[in-house]
């Protein structure tokens, strides 16, 4: 598994600069699947002390907040035009930072990632709204490994899908298997 963030942790001369990439080993089964979500709450942990991840978070919610639902709606609605899907090397684990994302963004005009990429992202973005997040992990195939994974956000009365790449790659939530867990962050 790779993490990626910015070198210098800070935007936008952080963008010239090549990440700083941290190499782990995780295990297979549900023990990689559980090293992998510590790897992502780490990620999600540091950004929130990154100023450009708090700025965005106050560019997209305005200024002014709103309730909770108001929050997480501004959050989808800026998030779903903006993402777009781009898979994982080819037998590599690669999660970046949502600081580095966002320094892509100012870059190229979109953020890219796979699933646990635009989860840590949704976690932190959240986080900074106000709205308190959890990532879920589900199996594809009955009695399968877990293989996917996303950001939900509570907006004081459910939780809210922010499945993008369900809808990118084609996964309906019949195909969501009969292998489920949820994992909130202890932040």
């Amino acid at each position: 598994m790779q993490l990626a963030r910015p070198a210098g942790g800070a935007c936008c001369d952080a963008c010239s600069r090549p990440p700083h990439i941290v190499r782990r080993w995780i295990p297979e089964g549900d023990l990689g699947t559980r090293a992998t979500l510590d790897a992502m709450e780490e990620l999600v942990r540091g950004s929130l002390r990154v100023e450009l991840t708090r700025q965005y978070a106050r560019h997209i919610m305005g200024g002014s907040g709103g309730s909770p639902i108001v929050r997480a709606q501004r959050l989808k609605e800026w998030l779903t035009p903006r993402y777009r899907f781009e898979p994982d090397p080819l037998e590599l684990e690669v999660i970046s930072a949502p600081d580095l994302q966002l320094c892509r963004f100012q870059v190229d005009g979109f953020v890219s990632g796979d699933c646990d990429d635009l989860a840590v992202l949704v976690a932190a973005l959240g986080i900074l709204a106000g709205l308190r997040p959890r990532f879920v992990v589900i199996a594809l195939e009955t009695g399968g490994p877990f293989e996917h994974v996303w950001a939900e956000l509570w907006d004081g009365m459910r939780w809210l899908d922010y499945d993008l790449v369900a809808v990118v790659q084609g996964i309906r939530p019949a195909q969501h298997g009969a292998r489920r867990a949820t994992r909130a962050l202890t932040l």
